[in-house]
C-alpha cells in the first residue's frame, strides 16, 4: 500500500518513523486549506491511502484566532476528504476527546453526541462533520492527550518547568490517557494494514477511540514523570478552577477503546509508554 502522510508535528513524525517509504508533506510542500493545489501535489505520488496529521493544535490561543481554527481542523478536512473520495483513496483522520464536554461519568464512545466547550474542540468536531459530509472509505480516530518528539508537549513542558522552578501546581480534576505518539501510531499502523486485506479481520470505514490503557489526571501524569526522571521537584495539586486558563478543558476526558481492540492491541499502559519515550530520549541523545 502506497502510503501519503500529511502534517510532520507528532503524529505525522511517529508515521513517517514507522513507514519510511512512506511520502510526508509538511505545510510547505501543501496547505491543505488550498485545494486548488491537491492535484498538482497529490496526484503525482497517486497514494492508495492518505493519514492526515495536519492540524491547529494551540488549545488556547484558538480562542483568539477561531476563524483560522475552524479552516484548518474543520473546512480543509472537508476539501481533503472530497478530493480523496474522486480518487477512491483511503483517508485517514485524527479527532480528539475535546469534541465532548467532559460532563459524563464514563468513558466516551463512539456514538456519544459531541458537545464541545471550547474552540478548538469545537473546530475539530466541525472536520468530523466535514468528513462525514465529504467523505467515502475513511477511518478517523479519536486520540488523546499526545505527547512525543517532534512537538510541544506535556512531559516537556514539566520537565523543563521542573527544572527551573523547582516546583509545579498542576491540576488533578480532569482524567484522561497520556498517549506516547509513536506507540499510538505503531498500534493504529497494525490496525490499517488490515484494512488492506480482503478477509473478515478488515476494519469497517468510520469512528475508533484509541489511547493508551489507564487513564489518570495531569497532577498524577506529572508526578509520574518526575519520578521517572528522576528530577526532584515538588508537586502540588490544585483544582482547574484554580488555574484558569483561555480555554476550558473537559473535566471526564476518558475514551473507550472497546470498539478498536476488536482488531488490534491498544496502546501500552501510559506509564510504560512514558518510560519507553524517556528511554528514546536518551538512547538519541548518546548516539548524538
Amino acid at each position: 500500500m502506497k502510503l501519503l502522510i500529511i502534517g510532520t508535528g507528532l503524529m505525522g513524525t511517529s508515521f513517517k518513523t514507522l513507514y519510511p517509504e512512506a511520502t510526508i508533506l509538511g505545510e510547505q510542500d501543501l496547505d491543505i486549506t488550498q485545494p486548488e493545489r491537491f492535484p498538482a501535489v497529490i496526484d503525482p505520488i497517486a497514494p492508495d491511502m492518505i493519514i492526515n496529521c495536519a492540524a491547529y493544535t494551540h488549545v488556547d490561543k484558538a480562542e483568539t484566532e477561531p476563524d483560522k481554527t475552524n479552516l484548518i481542523n474543520g473546512t480543509a478536512v472537508g476539501y481533503l476528504a472530497a478530493y480523496a473520495a474522486s480518487r477512491d483513496i483511503i483517508l485517514v483522520h485524527f479527532s480528539t476527546d475535546y469534541i465532548f464536554d467532559g460532563q459524563g461519568s464514563q468513558p466516551y464512545v463512539e456514538d456519544d453526541v459531541p458537545s464541545p466547550i471550547n474552540a478548538y474542540g469545537y473546530s475539530k468536531w466541525l472536520g468530523e462533520v466535514a468528513l462525514a459530509k465529504h467523505g467515502k472509505n475513511t477511518y478517523m480516530f479519536r486520540i488523546q492527550w499526545i505527547y512525543g518528539k517532534n512537538g510541544g508537549n506535556f512531559v516537556e513542558a514539566i520537565r523543563k518547568k521542573a527544572r527551573e522552578t523547582g516546583h509545579l501546581d498542576v491540576v488533578n480534576d480532569q482524567w484522561g490517557s497520556p498517549t506516547w505518539s509513536l506507540d499510538l501510531a505503531q498500534k493504529i499502523g497494525y490496525f490499517l494494514q488490515l484494512s488492506a486485506t480482503k478477509t473478515t479481520e478488515r476494519p469497517p470505514f468510520g469512528i475508533y477511540h484509541v489511547a493508551a490503557t489507564g487513564q489518570t489526571n495531569w497532577h498524577d501524569f506529572a508526578r509520574e514523570i518526575l519520578a521517572q526522571t528522576g528530577i526532584g521537584a515538588s508537586l502540588s495539586a490544585i483544582s482547574s478552577e484554580a488555574m484558569p486558563r483561555p480555554a476550558k478543558r473537559p473535566t471526564n476526558g476518558r475514551l473507550n477503546c472497546a470498539k478498536f481492540a476488536q482488531y488490534a492491541a491498544l496502546p501500552m499502559p501510559w506509564q510504560d509508554g512514558l518510560r519507553h519515550y524517556l528511554r528514546s530520549l536518551a538512547q538519541d541523545s548518546q548516539e548524538a
